[in-house]
């Protein structure tokens, strides 16, 4: 149904209107959408002990509550709200629908009003509360337009590297360069580090120091994608691979690499 402005109205009933009358101003037209008032979200990761992290759907905060591998969630102050122009009900795709971020409370921007903030890049994941807090998770909603979201499923957005050193020299000591220096969270020969991917990440590398000399063993053509057109980290990925020192070729050579989904294993 088409309908009439509140000024036609108003001309259609009383046609004998003096001119001098005066009408009240058409409300200001809402420029959002559906408002997301609330928000039920699972994960493969138990997400016990990440009380303190920032929840966001967009750029609007959200108050969650978390119990073991499930979030609920309701906006702390203005809700994120979908485009305009759709309707409720609409089958959004994943380009066409908004981003839900988990992350701690290291890995938010000072910033507002971002589409995504920036992935948190822990420079020291020497501990196991160190390495979580490099984590961050996130979706990207595909789904019917709706005030209450359900069936959600977050993933990590960024990669695990897990690797074992064989051979190295005793006084080798081990980082991972990835947008930065970063010292890894270490079990005896056994290293994990958490890095950034997605579009726009294009670098990884280990780096080894021993006898005064720095070995840099770039990891890119191990960790990226080999379908894409422009060389990126994927995310949610975990690698695995060993970094064996060759004694004879006084070289690095890496080997067993092995690439998973990360969120499926946990």
């Amino acid at each position: 149904m088409k309908c009439l402005p509140l000024f036609g109205l108003f001309l259609l009933f009383f046609p004998f209107s003096s001119c001098n009358d005066k009408t009240e101003d058409p409300a200001p037209v809402e420029e959002n959408g559906i408002a997301i008032q609330s928000i039920e979200m699972t994960s493969q990761a138990d997400l016990s002990g990440r009380e303190d992290w920032i929840l966001h759907i967009s750029y609007a905060p959200y108050d969650f509550r978390v119990e073991r591998k499930q979030i609920q969630a309701k906006p702390s102050g203005e809700p994120a709200h979908f485009d305009k122009d759709f309707p409720e009900g609409y089958e959004l795709s994943a380009e066409q629908g908004p981003i839900i971020y988990f992350v701690p409370p290291s890995g938010w921007p000072t910033q507002t009003k971002l589409a995504m903030p920036p992935l948190a890049q822990a420079q020291d994941q020497s501990t196991q509360e160190k390495l979580l807090a490099a984590d961050d998770l996130f979706c990207r909603y595909a789904g019917p337009v709706a005030e209450q979201l359900t069936g959600i499923h977050l993933i990590h957005a960024n990669a695990l590297l897990d690797f074992e050193v064989i051979h190295f020299p005793e006084d080798a000591s081990v980082k991972v360069e990835s947008e930065g220096e970063i010292k890894p969270y270490q079990e005896g020969t056994h290293y994990q580090a958490i890095i950034p991917a997605g579009p726009g990440t294009n670098y990884g590398s280990v780096i080894i120091r021993s006898a005064g000399i720095l070995h840099e063993i770039s990891l890119l053509k191990y960790i990226s994608d080999p379908l894409s057109s422009s060389s990126y980290i994927p995310q949610n990925t975990h690698f695995q691979f060993t970094i064996r020192y060759d004694q004879e070729e006084k070289s690095f050579l890496i080997e067993n690499v092995r690439k998973t989904t990360w969120s499926a294993e946990e």
